[in-house]
């Protein structure tokens, strides 16, 4: 009875633990690689974020630290990971879709502190076209080295990347600037008036 006891232990122990990958990296490449599947995983801009983590998928051990991935709920995770810092990885297969080729049908206007809150949302077409021809095709201006008098994420969702957002920086200064920018590239592009209408309740 004992040892069956303990042979139906170890059984669930197993168990418990399968499917959880170990991931190996290559600092060279930095490729982050599933030692179970061989699929390889790099980190994309922060542009790009998970809409929501799902389940913890694999780990990654150093002496100085670790990266716990989990997948992104709606992402198969064969091609696409996270981590709790809000990292996305991709999969070496993937070519990262730019802002239009996310085809966004939404865009959330929030404020980050202590939690990212959604204060408003964009849901009009035209206004969602508009300012992703703004961001792509807007004549880059350079960024001011002054604090803004106020800040927000603009996040983008999409139909076709349902755990993906594409995030932007929103900033509005006292003589009347409005700017979308990215930290990754440093683009920075006027952003004309849609947004801080409705931040106005407009």
């Amino acid at each position: 009875m004992a040892s069956a006891l303990i042979f139906m232990l170890i059984l669930s122990s197993v168990s418990c633990g399968m499917g959880l990958g170990v991931m190996d990296y290559d600092k060279a490449t930095n490729l982050y690689t599933d030692r179970y599947t061989g699929i390889s995983y790099t980190n994309a801009p922060s542009v790009y974020e998970p809409m929501a983590l799902s389940k913890e998928y694999a780990r990654w051990k150093s002496p100085g630290g670790r990266v716990v991935f989990y997948e992104i709920e709606g992402m198969d995770p064969s091609l696409w990971l996270a981590e709790e810092g809000k990292t996305v990885f991709y999969s070496t297969e993937v070519t990262l879709p730019t802002l239009s080729q996310m085809e966004p049908n939404r865009i959330l206007i929030c404020v980050e502190e202590t939690l990212t809150v959604a204060i408003a949302e964009i849901t009009e077409p035209e206004e969602i076209s508009a300012l992703i021809d703004i961001w792509e095709n807007g004549e880059a201006v350079p960024y001011p080295g002054t604090t803004p008098k106020a800040t927000y994420r603009i996040k983008f969702q999409s139909e076709l990347y349902p755990g993906l957002l594409f995030s932007l920086i929103y900033v509005e200064y006292d003589n009347g600037d409005r700017l979308l920018y990215s930290r990754d590239d440093g683009r920075c592009v006027p952003a004309g008036d849609i947004i801080h209408s409705y931040l106005m309740g407009d």
